[in-house]
């Protein structure tokens, strides 16, 4: 005598195993699949009340990357996905180094210089209000003997994390100073040789 319905209630937990289903007992007919399969489907409830499952494409077909190998990362693709050493050169180069840029008289900072350093030997650097952004940093090493002036721009707030004071700060010779800004118009700075 063939079993034809099972109510959800009439089975308990490990009563049907694989060892109990005939060959082939289980197909694409008995589970009320509604069409043939092909590469890259998947099963899907059918739409409506039927009970039945159809194969169906997924909504975004193009799920193949393109592998490069770029050292720079210089392409910026969405698509493609860089080799593991790629991601070791980037790092290297890009992400352990702070990149530096020497200046040779009065310094005003400009949005570009935020993660590098500015080298300077003479003149002082200014930081200007609404320049940089939350979370920008810039370090400041002054490469001289001499003290080096960081002027707080108008409407700037520069704290010095040692101290709490607001204002103009120096910076002794062979110092080294990094501002973090908290917003475009306040600032921490911190460092050897700063006063």
């Amino acid at each position: 005598m063939a079993l034809t319905k099972i109510s959800t209630a009439g089975v308990k937990d490990d009563i049907v195993t694989s060892a109990k289903i005939a060959d082939e007992a289980v197909d694409e007919a008995r589970l009320q699949i509604s069409n043939a399969g092909s590469n890259g489907q998947f099963l899907s409830k059918q739409s409506g009340n039927t009970g039945g499952l159809t194969w169906a494409t997924p909504p975004d077909t193009n799920t193949q990357l393109t592998l490069v190998d770029e050292d720079d990362m210089s392409s910026n693709s969405a698509t493609a996905v860089p080799s593991q050493q790629s991601v070791k050169a980037y790092v290297d180069t890009t992400v352990k180094s702070i990149p530096s840029s020497a200046k040779s008289s009065a310094y005003v900072l400009v949005a570009g210089d935020a993660g590098t350093a500015i080298y300077i030997s003479t003149g002082g650097v200014t930081i200007n209000n609404s320049v940089f952004s939350a979370g920008n940093a810039v370090t400041i090493i002054n490469n001289s003997g001499s003290d080096q002036t960081i002027t707080q721009g108008s409407g700037l707030t520069l704290h010095n994390t040692s101290d709490a004071a607001t204002g103009n700060r120096t910076l002794a010779g062979r110092g080294l100073a990094t501002v973090w800004f908290a917003s475009a118009s306040v600032a921490y700075i911190s460092g050897a040789g700063l006063s």
